[in-house]
C-alpha cells in the first residue's frame, strides 16, 4: 500500500520470478504467484522497466526495474525464462 511508504511515497510490485506469459514457458525460479511489493526512493536507480536497457540475448530475456534486497533499493535486472 502507497500508505506504508510515507508521505508522497509509493510501492510497485518488483519482478523476482520470470511473468507466466503461456503455460508452455518454464520460469527459472519456478513461477510463485504474485510479486512482493516494495517502496521506492530518491535513491533508486530505475522506477520502470523502460528505464532499464533491453538486453539482446534471445526471446526468452528480458529487462525489468527491480527491487535488490541486498542493496535495499530498485535497479536494473536481467531474468530468462527458458522454454521446456
Amino acid at each position: 500500500m502507497d500508505s506504508d511508504c510515507g508521505p508522497g511515497g509509493y510501492c510497485s510490485p518488483s519482478m523476482e520470478n520470470c511473468p507466466k506469459a503461456a503455460p508452455e514457458i518454464e520460469v527459472q525460479d519456478n513461477y510463485s504467484g504474485p510479486n512482493p511489493y516494495y517502496c521506492h526512493t530518491a535513491s533508486d536507480q530505475c522506477t520502470n522497466d523502460s528505464d532499464c536497457p533491453s538486453f539482446e540475448a534471445g526471446m526468452f530475456t528480458t529487462s525489468s526495474c527491480s527491487y535488490n534486497t541486498q542493496d535495499g533499493g530498485w535497479a536494473c535486472s536481467k531474468f530468462t525464462c527458458f522454454p521446456p
